[in-house]
């Protein structure tokens, strides 16, 4: 059994269990034991991000068990100033680096799954009904059906995102490879704002923000997001480092759309509704923490800034400008 969702199922704690947490040696040790099972490339060995993560774990694991002279495997903040003279920038490379076994061990389990005949992958190849012209859906990973499709269309990345978040469904390997080596069709769309509005719109785009995130490509979206990117914030205030707590923040939004019984979901529930634009609350809510990251101090104003940058960017209407830096 997994222990990923008694951790939230995220990398991104500010003090995280390099064992046991999301990306650390646990699910690290879990790639050769697949690779043994005959699962491909399961143990990933010549993978220099791989090889550079498990050196970096071990590295800390044991550096914790000498400083505290016992099983310990804790990054607290007092650990992380123990271990670093600039535990921010430390923990930054701590993240990234178990972004990289997290995003492995995800494709090897996939890899596993689909390799089987059991029952669970024959029930979630239905999924595959939900295919369209362009791209198709194959145990629970998001396929193109048209390897050469990045190459000659440059609206058709943004189309990706938004079958992602319509169908809730995380990327293939191969499509995040794809999407990768196809960065640059991001900044060439046709009218970028429509097809930012429609993504936005969707009620699970926070699924395909997350899906992009997981694969580290961001960035590609939103150039500024570097800023945040496993961004640490040493405070008692936040759980996660900057990027994460911005996407749970997307994922917490439009979950008030299914507020149940609970009379204080019910509340916000109905403020949401209120909203004359749900897309633009939610493109706010993405940038309302890029400016930090920047050493000013004053992240509120400097995010202000930068979301004007992205809309002048995106060719977006003067009025949506001015309610989203709003």
């Amino acid at each position: 059994e997994s222990p990923h969702p008694k951790y939230g199922g995220t990398i991104y704690h500010l003090e995280t269990n390099v064992k046991e947490h999301p990306g650390g040696l646990r699910d690290l040790h879990v790639l050769p034991w697949l690779g043994l099972l005959g699962v491909r490339n399961g143990g990933a060995p010549d993978d220099r991000n791989l090889r550079d993560a498990r050196e970096f774990l071990l590295t800390v694991r044991t550096a914790l068990h000498r400083n505290s002279g016992r099983d310990n495997n804790l990054l607290s903040f007092e650990a992380q100033e123990t271990l670093s003279a600039d535990p921010a920038a430390w923990m930054r490379e701590y993240f990234r680096h178990a972004r990289e076994v997290f995003r492995a061990l995800g494709h090897a389990l996939h890899k596993a799954e689909i390799s089987g005949s059991g029952l669970l992958s024959q029930f979630r190849e239905r999924r595959a009904r939900l295919s369209n012209h362009e791209f198709t859906i194959s145990h629970e990973r998001l396929l193109l059906r048209e390897p050469g499709l990045f190459e000659t269309d440059a609206g058709a990345p943004m189309r990706l995102l938004q079958f992602a978040a319509r169908h809730n469904v995380r990327l293939a390997e191969d499509t995040e490879k794809k999407l990768q080596k196809a960065l640059a069709l991001f900044q060439r769309q046709a009218e970028p704002w429509r097809a930012w509005k429609e993504l936005l719109s969707l009620r699970g785009c926070a699924s395909a923000f997350r899906a992009l995130h997981e694969a580290g490509l961001m960035a590609a979206l939103i150039p500024e997001w570097e800023r945040i990117d496993a961004l640490v914030t040493r405070d008692f205030y936040h759980r996660y480092t900057v990027d994460e707590h911005t996407i749970v923040a997307l994922e917490n939004l439009d979950a008030l759309a299914e507020a149940g019984g609970d009379p204080v979901k019910q509340r916000f529930s109905a403020l949401l509704w209120e909203a004359q634009d749900a897309a633009l609350l939610r493109l706010a809510l993405l940038l309302h923490d890029i400016g930090k990251g920047g050493g000013s101090g004053e992240h509120a104003q400097e995010s202000v800034a930068i979301a004007a940058k992205v809309l002048d960017r995106l060719n977006a209407p003067a009025a949506d400008r001015e309610t989203v830096t709003f």
